[in-house]
């Protein structure tokens, strides 16, 4: 009979890992989770056409 050598069982336990990796991620992916809603950002205050200008007005150097 034909004996496993150290090799071999290094490669099986990585075939099995990775067979069962590929499995669990294929298991995730076909029951996704709920969709996250896109967050809006507040809104931002409203502009003060005055104040936020006054440095137009000045003179240019």
């Amino acid at each position: 009979m034909a004996t496993i050598t150290d090799a071999q069982h290094y490669l099986l336990y990585f075939l099995i890992c990775y067979l069962s990796t590929l499995l669990l991620r294929s298991l995730f992916n076909k029951y996704p989770t709920k969709p996250t809603p896109q967050l809006h950002p507040p809104p931002s205050p409203p502009a003060l056409p005055v104040i936020g200008h006054l440095h137009h007005l000045t003179t240019a150097h």
